[in-house]
């Protein structure tokens, strides 16, 4: 919990220190400006148009009834284009400079009383007051803004030009502000995130335990720790459970040749009479099934725990499939069920242990055979599905099966109150371990069918090699 309040206040705290930058850059960037807009008239320093109406009337005096204006005064004016005019208390010029031809020379108090209000004929215009009337100082249009405060026009359009940059300014610094506390908050995180993934995906984690999200990541250490003990701890349970399974089905195999053993002799003694030999065929035929039962609970062991090795080689699953049947019949001379190459393709090749598909197909034979003693028909097919994976299917028309106790046979090998043995859930382990997927399909009274789908050669490679 420390943490998480930790990494929080870091965050607040981040933000807040961004803002506070943000802030100060904006300050910084209004002072540039107004730094560079003084710069900008820097040699305009002591020109200013209220000032030089005051000099005006300062530098205007009457010798010998005319009105002079003082030399510094008319140069200040002509430099900034202005011009200069006297009214008297009529409302007459009585002195002028440079005035425009279209400036009236004669003003009704309602005149002087709207262009004091800073413009005359669109000049804007500047007034003050002289012990002879009034003074009016003029410049050209469009030169300044005459309002509240007194700008040059330029400048005023800057301040549009301004706005504009700062917006995209802020823009820009909110843009890197959003991606430094996407990087400042997320790096903690990030390794965090990854113990996690590994975690999931089961592999050793070992974080650096440090920063505002230490404890966090001592647990995950520590879960990764408890997690690898308990690993290793069922590893070990699996392999002496495999183990355990691989001497008991040893330890069974001598008594049980001996068992066989005798019960053929007896069997084919012509001596004993025909009840007693039928009792020692049974015992041969149970103890059969006992070795093939021990030897699948020893094979689904070492496939479980990936302790079977594969001794993969190129295969043509054509000829396979023409084995397994052949051996089956030669094996099971006597079934009551037809057994039929229905569609094989010789094209086809794949990879595999030759010695486990063999057990597979078999398996796939045996439990059609077992679960249809009154006889059916049984179909074997070998065909290409798709480009790069080809199906061994086995399929009969006998009297089926209860689909969920299927689903129970291939997916429980070790549930309680097994009702079923090792065939088909082997199949399946046969299948996977060979990159494969296993299909089976049943319903009471219309049959089984079991497919294999394994990885086999594309089919263009293939054509080639032909």
């Amino acid at each position: 919990m420390k943490s998480i309040q930790r990494f929080l206040g870091r965050f607040l705290i981040g933000l807040f220190v961004c803002f506070l930058v943000f802030f100060v850059a904006n300050i910084a960037g209004l002072t540039i400006y107004l730094r560079v807009l003084y710069d900008t008239h820097e040699g305009d320093e002591d020109f200013s148009p209220t000032w030089a109406v005051r000099d005006t009337v300062e530098g205007l005096t009457k010798q010998d009834g005319e009105y002079q204006l003082a030399p510094s005064v008319v140069e200040e004016l002509r430099a900034h284009s202005a011009w200069a005019m006297l009214l008297d208390d009529n409302g007459d010029v009585i002195w002028s400079m440079d005035l425009p031809e279209e400036i009236p020379l004669s003003y009704t108090p309602r005149d002087v009383a709207g262009f004091t209000r800073y413009y005359l004929q669109d000049y804007p215009v500047f007034c003050w007051e002289h012990p002879d009337g009034l003074v009016v100082t003029g410049y050209p249009k469009g030169s300044y803004m005459r309002y509240t405060l007194n700008f040059a026009e330029q400048d005023a359009r800057t301040i549009f030009e301004c706005v504009l940059l700062f917006l995209v300014g802020n823009v820009l610094v909110a843009i890197l502000i959003y991606a430094f506390l996407c990087w400042w908050t997320v790096r903690p995180v990030r390794p965090i995130l990854h113990g996690l993934s590994c975690l999931a995906r089961g592999e050793p984690v070992q974080l650096a335990e440090r920063g505002s999200l230490r404890e966090v990541a001592a647990g995950i250490n520590a879960a990764s720790g408890e997690l690898q003990r308990r690993d290793d701890a069922l590893r070990k349970k699996d392999e002496a459970r495999a183990n355990w399974i691989a001497g008991i089905s040893h330890d069974i195999r001598t008594p049980l040749s001996v068992i066989l053993g005798y019960a053929g002799e007896l069997q084919d003694d012509p001596a004993l009479p025909p009840p007693e030999r039928e009792q020692a065929a049974v015992i041969c035929r149970q103890g059969v099934r006992l070795r093939d039962l021990v030897s699948d609970l020893n094979l689904v062991s070492r496939l479980e725990y990936d302790m079977q090795p594969l001794e993969c080689q190129w295969l043509r699953p054509a000829k396979l499939v023409r084995r397994a049947v052949t051996d089956f019949m030669n094996a099971m001379p006597e079934n009551p069920c037809g057994i039929e190459l229905e569609e094989v393709d010789e094209s086809i090749r794949l990879q595999g242990d030759e010695r486990l598909l063999l057990r597979a197909l078999t398996n796939l034979l045996q439990n059609s055979v077992l679960h249809n003693p009154q006889g059916c028909a049984i179909r074997v097919s070998v065909r290409r599905d798709g480009a790069d994976a080809c199906l061994l299917s086995v399929r009969d028309d006998g009297v089926g099966a209860d689909p969920q106790k299927l689903a129970s046979v291939l997916n429980a090998p070790y549930a309680p109150k097994r009702a079923h043995g090792l065939g088909l859930f082997l199949v399946r382990r046969i299948t996977e371990t060979h990159g494969g997927q296993f299909a089976a399909h049943t319903a009471p009274g219309e049959g089984f069918s079991g497919e294999m789908r394994l990885p086999c050669e594309p089919l263009r490679e293939s054509a080639q090699g032909g």
